[in-house]
């Protein structure tokens, strides 16, 4: 996704049409898009009903399906009384060399804008001297189920959904306060050779039956969209979401 945000960036940069006319990616990814004058403002309220919540970005691109964030452990090597329940307990001495870190940094800085720098830093600094081991999502997830780790600082619903519909020994910490969620957006590209259809689609993907074909064939909903299974589950957590103002800040 890093590559390919990259590359449309580029294109637009030297005047050229985008490969595609829209990018179905995270919102970490679109913020790259966004600051780089990749999209551009949309009615989806008054065109398409679209509930302003699901709405990121300035009015560019919306939230069509949302992915879950949250330790992650091999239930077969954990012991139910020494699964870690909070943030916190990563920072346990005895997980020493037995957590993977993600290289989807960006879970972190969600949780940074709840903490504040100060208390951030520290549970990262202290986090890091863990022996982590890194690696991208599907590696870590890997190495989880192989148990060559046994928790994974973070890992994303849709490997939990694959290990329960396969059996595997991994389980979620969703009991973790504040649980991350990070969105998929749609939005045409600037300058996309088919927007109208790009439009067309974003806003279908928000519609029941859109979640209704995306959730049976990739397992995620929106929750900003009533009724879905996201919207319910993000109904009883305190759910740590990229606010725009921290997305889009550049960093010399």
């Amino acid at each position: 996704m890093t590559r390919d945000a990259a590359k449309v960036v580029m294109e637009l940069s030297t005047g050229a049409t985008p490969t595609w006319d829209m990018m179905l990616v995270t919102d970490a990814h679109y913020a790259t898009l966004f600051t780089n004058g990749a999209l551009e403002k949309f009615d989806w309220v008054g065109t398409f009903g679209v509930d302003p919540k699901a709405i990121f970005y300035d009015g560019t691109s919306v939230a069509y399906a949302t992915q879950f964030v949250a330790p992650a452990y091999n239930k077969q090597l954990v012991k139910t009384a020494e699964v870690p329940k909070k943030w916190e307990d990563l920072l346990d001495p005895k997980w020493q060399g037995k957590i993977g870190v993600t290289t989807a940094h960006h879970h972190w800085a969600r949780l940074g804008q709840l903490w504040g720098d100060e208390k951030t830093s520290k549970y990262l600094q202290t986090l890091a001297s863990q022996k982590l081991v890194r690696g991208r999502i599907p590696e870590t997830y890997t190495r989880l189920l192989l148990g060559e780790i046994l928790v994974s600082a973070t890992l994303t619903d849709s490997y939990i959904d694959e290990a329960r519909e396969k059996g595997a020994p991994v389980a979620f910490v969703d009991s973790v306060d504040p649980i991350i969620g990070t969105q998929y957006l749609a939005a045409p590209l600037k300058g996309a050779r088919s927007k109208n259809a790009a439009l067309l689609f974003a806003a279908h993907l928000l519609s029941s039956e859109g979640q209704a074909v995306w959730f049976k064939s990739q397992g995620q909903s929106s929750m900003f969209v009533k009724g879905s299974q996201a919207h319910e589950f993000a109904q009883k957590r305190n759910v740590a979401l990229l606010e725009y103002k921290f997305a889009t800040t550049r960093f010399e």
